[in-house]
């Protein structure tokens, strides 16, 4: 199925496949890049978006859909990316994304300010993760969209989501988070002619990787009226940075705000188009947590998501197109096996155990491996029978065609000829026995972990022709 904003992009020589055409992109201009992300930003308008009425459609977080924040890295935001595709092929009706290329017409003179090959660079990035999307966004199991850019998603999420208290407790968790920042997180200063290059470290679940960086294009004047400070940073050396000096750059308050406007833009978004947010950064969960009251905010649905390869750790080897084959002429029991996999996770709720990785791990041990073994087990029977069946009836019908090749019998005279042969007794044994496989093949694709099944056998003959 085309999609418009893929079309876009093939037009403009972006794309060949679901390839980047490299040479293009390091040839395009920022102009360039402006005039195909407003036409970008156009074709994905989310007011063209119905709201939506399914329990598994759902809006990714800006990070799971591949965005620069919390890490810039290609390959980061590219396997966050197969993350988020793998659970929309296998599991969801439909993802909505956040379309990047907005970002580069929200303020344009941002755009043609900044050197011609970084804006290259992340854009490219930004095609690339478009690029790996593609089939399941032709698919429409994933769906970029572009938020109204006249309404602030802050102001729209305070007006539609947040009464008094909520607002009270948003403010809360923003001041919680920001002394975490402020203490947690430890600041090197570099200087680099008039560039100030500060190195973050800190916890996981603060910093992507335990670590990051922000570069001041200018040194900020304040630094500049510590002669202490300056001096050392001018000769060269790395500086850990005061309090106090940390507390006037302000780095703990961009971040705080960077968190805290993902999370509320991602739950605008939700209430727009009626949808579940999806996230995999655990600081996120904790600020909803702190926003809902709610210290079980995180649903079933987003469980199932950020455990499916602990759930069912045959899926990280498979790529969302061998997902999307497989969903073509199995919605049936797709539905199955997404209601057997709720009820799993509910069942674990209900016994009022935590939801860690170990317990969900637990879940394929417990439930689901024993029941695909039960599945194996069907299936190895019902392929036993059919194939004693057909060579026990073998033997009459090639005799009876071959004897027909043989006499050069036509087809008026065949039936007589069968009849005289005992062929038509074969045709109605066979045909019994097709009704009985179809019996077996019905009661086999009703079980509710056949889909499962399936995934797992495309799994493994993956694994099987895999180059030694």
């Amino acid at each position: 199925m085309e999609n418009h904003l893929i079309a876009l992009l093939d037009n403009a020589g972006l794309l060949k496949g679901n390839q980047v055409v490299e040479g293009r992109l390091r040839n395009i201009s920022a102009h360039e890049i402006i005039e195909l992300a407003t036409q970008a930003s156009e074709i994905t308008s989310a007011e063209r978006v119905g709201r939506e009425d399914s329990s598994f459609t759902f809006t990714s977080s800006l990070s799971l859909a591949g965005g620069s924040d919390p890490c810039f890295m290609p390959s980061c935001r590219l396997q966050r990316v197969k993350e988020l595709g793998q659970f929309a092929a296998l599991y969801g009706d439909r993802v909505y994304v956040k379309c990047f290329l907005s970002d580069y017409v929200t303020n344009p003179s941002n755009v043609v300010h900044v050197h011609d090959d970084a804006i290259r660079e992340s854009f490219a990035i930004d095609v690339a993760v478009l690029a790996y999307l593609r089939p399941l966004i032709e698919a429409r199991r994933i769906v970029p969209v572009t938020p109204p850019t006249n309404r602030c998603p802050y102001c729209l999420s305070s007006h539609i989501l947040f009464d008094e208290r909520t607002s009270h407790r948003l403010n809360n968790a923003y001041k919680k988070l920001e002394r975490r920042y402020f203490h947690e997180v430890e600041q090197r200063a570099n200087l680099f002619g008039d560039e100030l290059l500060v190195g973050l470290r800190g916890p996981d679940d603060l910093l992507e990787h335990g670590g990051g960086g922000h570069i001041f294009r200018r040194t900020p004047d304040f630094i500049k009226t510590m002669p202490t400070v300056y001096h050392r940073l001018r000769r060269g050396g790395e500086l850990v940075l005061s309090p106090t000096v940390r507390k006037q750059l302000g780095l703990h308050s961009r971040l705080t705000s960077s968190v805290i406007n993902n999370v509320v833009f991602e739950l605008a978004m939700t209430q727009s188009l009626n949808t579940r947010l999806l996230t995999e950064r655990q600081l996120e969960v904790d600020v909803l947590n702190g926003i809902s009251g709610d210290v079980n905010v995180g649903t079933q649905n987003e469980l199932i998501r950020k455990h499916l390869t602990l759930l069912l750790p045959f899926v990280a080897e498979l790529e969302p197109t061998d997902l999307l084959r497989l969903r073509k002429g199995e919605e049936e029991a797709l539905i199955l096996f997404r209601k057997a996999l709720s009820q799993a996770v509910d069942q674990v709720k209900g016994e009022g155990t935590m939801l860690d990785s170990k317990r969900l791990k637990a879940i394929y041990g417990d439930v689901l491996e024993p029941g695909l073994a039960r599945l194996d087990a069907k299936i190895k029977t019902a392929r036993g029978q059919l194939v004693r069946g057909t060579l026990r009836k073998a033997g009459a019908w090639t005799g009876a065609i071959s004897f027909g090749m043989f006499t050069g019998l036509l087809p008026p005279t065949l039936v007589a000829a069968a009849s005289a042969l005992g062929l038509v007794k074969v045709v109605a044994e066979l045909a019994e026995l097709a009704m009985k496989v179809h019996d077996q093949r019905s009661e086999i694709q009703s079980d509710e972990l056949y889909f499962l099944w399936r995934v797992r056998q495309i799994a493994r003959t993956r694994r099987e022709n895999r180059p030694k």
